[in-house]
């Protein structure tokens, strides 16, 4: 004896799906897809909704078909990479009502938040859409907190320094008892630079600063004393505004968000 995919109860026979379960999940997935198409108010959608998972007297359809329209939409919405109002409005609505939430969204519901960030931060406000917590930083006043990248890589850019010269192979006495040889002198120095990996922790982003935490070293960076964003495939890298400044490297798991985000919160001229 099986059970149906769609509302968990035994299918007998009739295998992974009751007929009257396929039926309504296509009425779901119709209904999902034309409320997320569908501009301007609409109200009802929660009752319509609860009708058409009700598959008969005792069969309820489970999340998964208004889910995985859900999820198609959301990423429809963001093919060109931004999130208008509207379409986040949409979308938190048919959430809401179909029982959508991060634990079963996974990325697609990150990536809708992230849009919704980002759209803040491009209008030239301050978002404060994640809850950030168990993470201690020394935050300044009206400083607030948007975004928290865990399982960073920091690397920082270091130079090593060795000597270039000639060994001549002839000792000269300079004091009793004690000789230099010329070959101990070495020639003109020659620096190689390179990245090092420095320290793993998290980076904490915030209306003002970059805050790394790390297990070894912690720092924050202003986004007044930062002179240049650099993005990467897999990271961002910062540049601060001083002479002896080494580039500083982030790794971590979204970096065209996290090049987006902080290269437009310091264009918002926070001090």
């Amino acid at each position: 004896m099986g059970k149906c995919d769609l509302c968990r109860e035994e299918t007998g026979v009739l295998g992974r799906e009751h007929p009257e379960c396929k039926e309504a999940a296509g009425r779901i997935r119709e209904l999902v897809r034309l409320e997320l198409q569908t501009a301007g108010a609409s109200d009802g959608f929660g009752t319509r909704y609860e009708q058409a998972r009700t598959a008969g007297t005792h069969k309820v359809i489970d999340v998964t078909p208004a889910l995985e329209e859900w999820k198609r939409a959301v990423d429809k919405a963001l093919e060109d990479g931004i999130l208008s109002a509207e379409e986040e409005r949409r979308a938190t609505e048919v959430a809401t009502a179909a029982g959508i939430n991060q634990g079963n969204a996974g990325a697609s519901w990150f990536k809708l938040v992230k849009a919704g960030v980002l759209r803040d931060v491009t209008e030239g406000k301050i978002p404060e859409r994640m809850k950030i917590e168990g993470v201690t930083a020394n935050l300044m006043k009206k400083e607030r907190s948007v975004w928290f990248f865990n399982g960073v890589q920091f690397f920082e850019e270091r130079t090593s320094r060795s000597f270039a010269g000639v060994s001549h192979g002839l000792s000269i006495r300079i004091a009793k008892g004690l000789y230099y040889r010329p070959s101990m002198f070495r020639g003109s120095p020659i620096e190689t630079t390179k990245l090092v990996h420095a320290d793993n922790g998290g980076l904490l982003i915030t209306s003002h600063h970059l805050y790394f935490l790390g297990a070894r070293k912690s720092f924050r960076i202003p986004y007044r004393k930062i002179v240049a964003f650099e993005p990467f495939k897999d990271g961002i890298g910062v540049q601060r505004d001083a002479m002896s400044a080494k580039p500083q490297i982030f790794k971590l798991d979204d970096a065209w968000f996290a090049y987006n985000l902080v290269s437009n919160l310091a264009a918002v001229g926070a001090d």
